[in-house]
């Protein structure tokens, strides 16, 4: 699928663009770096759509959020939000959150399982095509942010959390 020589480093981790954003298409993933660089890929034609780069060190771990964000934490002590969403500047750099003392090895968002299961659900719903994925998908992500706004935790390597 991707040129060996995709990142300068090995890759730390990956996360797919959540199935409500982006038309429904499912074609994009995001990839962090100890090379301090992040990519967003298209899957469909393999290739590199951007490279997110203003880390100053590893990028340990990204998370595509499902208001259109990415989150990218590093051995910088920073987390990087970018834009990502259909219709915004792709990559755009957002805002740099600081507070660890020590690299950030973890994130996780509220958004997670709804990003992450998208359309399906315990009772296996079947779908007769895929504007009908995508449209269940978008209600469920719907549901879920009328609850209240995505919430970001980090994790670093001196046991501490950050909310």
């Amino acid at each position: 699928f991707v040129k060996p020589k995709a990142h300068k480093q090995w890759i730390t981790s990956m996360s797919w663009e959540p199935m409500h954003l982006n038309g429904g298409k499912c074609e994009r993933l995001v990839t962090s770096s100890k090379d301090s660089t992040c990519k967003i890929w298209n899957v469909r034609t393999q290739q590199c759509i951007l490279t997110l780069s203003g880390h100053t060190d590893s990028v340990e771990c990204v998370r595509w959020g499902g208001e259109g964000f990415l989150y990218t934490g590093s051995r910088d002590r920073t987390i990087k939000v970018w834009t990502a969403k259909d219709g915004d500047v792709l990559g755009k750099l957002v805002r740099t959150l600081k507070g660890h003392s020590h690299r950030i090895n973890t994130l996780a968002l509220s958004s997670d399982h709804v990003c992450r299961t998208g359309p399906f659900d315990h009772r296996g719903t079947k779908f007769l095509n895929d504007e009908e994925a995508y449209q269940a998908a978008v209600e469920k992500y719907k549901a879920f942010a009328a609850q209240g706004p995505e919430r970001l935790v980090s994790g670093s390597d001196v046991y501490t959390l950050f909310l």
